[in-house]
């Protein structure tokens, strides 16, 4: 059995391991109801979160740049940052 996710509770999977145990009951046919969670919900949701932390991770560097900027007095630096924000 793969290893648990420090901490998680009992039976609990986590990152690589968690994906392995889901292609392999993939592999081994779904059930109906798993396979709509799973269409339905569960991967779409896992789909806008990793979106969302993509566009959090730009926002963060664009408003790290802007303060880079300020307080190296670069103007025109600080004007790029807000152009590529839009």
């Amino acid at each position: 059995m793969p290893d648990l996710v420090p901490g998680a509770a009992a039976g609990h999977l986590g990152g690589a391991e968690a994906v392995h145990a889901l292609a392999d009951r993939v592999a081994a046919g779904l059930g109906g109801d798993l396979r709509d969670h799973l269409m339905y919900f569960a991967i779409r949701v896992g789909v806008r979160r990793l979106a969302d932390a993509a566009a959090a991770e730009r926002q963060a560097r664009m408003v790290g740049s802007l303060q880079y900027d300020i307080v190296g007095n670069e103007r025109r630096g600080a004007e790029r940052t807000a152009e590529l924000a839009g």
